[in-house]
Parts: structure tokens; sequence; C-alpha cells
């Protein structure tokens, strides 16, 4: 059997498997971008949230972006020649204002968030999916900046709280 056959069984059998088990892209995504005032996020640090959806029973961060602002950048390069090397940039805000769009990516199929969870924050229903707004962990991303994003005509309403309970720490049997 020549390399290139050895090298395609090998993809095919990976690919079956990977069918088979289930581990394939099994949800897909659509982006929202709403208002950060409709998630009540109005004045919070960007540092200090995070988005999460359940799927198959645990919490998972959901990719999310926040409008960008443009910025002058100036680098110190040379002092007498500024316009030369000044350009505009786009960074993310340091808070979020009423009007600040929030883009999330909503998952097709989220499960409904229970009433107690690792991990807590206030639910929210999107085109029918539920979203959690979280207070952020350190292990959690942070958002991505998008430059002019397009707002959503979608209704958001909030519905509902998960409380975040202590896991019992492990006990020396």
């Amino acid at each position: 059997m020549s390399h290139v056959s050895k090298i395609v069984v090998t993809v095919l059998l990976l690919a079956v498997a990977l069918a088979a088990g289930g581990q394939g892209a099994d949800v897909s995504f659509e982006e929202v971008c709403v208002p950060a005032k409709a998630l009540r996020l109005a004045s919070r640090d960007l540092g200090s949230v995070a988005v999460l959806a359940w799927h198959r029973g645990e919490p998972r961060h959901l990719p999310w972006r926040v409008a960008a602002v443009e910025m002058d950048v100036i680098p110190l390069v040379n002092v007498t020649d500024v316009d030369r090397y000044a350009f505009r940039s786009h960074v993310l805000p340091p808070r979020l204002e009423d009007n600040t769009l929030v883009c999330i990516s909503l998952p097709d199929r989220p499960e409904r968030p229970p009433a107690r969870a690792k991990r807590g924050g206030e639910v929210y229903e999107i085109k029918g999916r539920y979203v959690v707004i979280s207070n952020r962990d350190p292990l959690d991303p942070p958002p991505a900046p998008v430059v002019a994003p397009r707002p959503s005509a979608v209704e958001v309403r909030k519905v509902g709280r998960v409380d975040a309970v202590e896991e019992a720490p492990l006990q020396a049997q």
C-alpha cells in the first residue's frame, strides 16, 4: 500500500469514527447584535462579563463581540513628523454604554439553563434561545472588537436567573 493510500485510509477511518462517536460539528451559530441596555450591561466593564449557554448539561462560553471605538494612534517614533506616522485604529471600549452593540453567536439548540448551577447569572431569551450573562471568571474568553456592527431586529426578554451554587469540596475517605 502506498504512502498516499495509507493517509487516505487513515483520514477516512478518522472521519467515520468522529461521525459515529457524535463528535462532529453538531452545533451551528447565528450572530445577533443587540444594544447593551437590552441585556442590562450598560456601564459594566468588559472584563467583568461572560456570555454562556447550556449545552449537554454544562455551561459553554459563547463567542461574543462588542462594537469597537475608533481612536488615533500616534507612535512615539518622530516628534517632528507626527502626521506621517499617526493612524486610526479600533479598540474595545472601556465600559459598555446603553447604545453599544453587543454581538452574540447564538447556538441553534441551547438548553434552558437550570435554576441552580456552578455558574450563575441572568437568563435572557433571544430568538427563542437562552443566553446567560454571568460574572466573568479568569479563564473566560474576553469579547472581540467588531467594527460597525448592524443591530438585529430581535426581541430580548429577561426570563429568569441561574443561582450559583458552591460545589462541595472533595472529602478524604
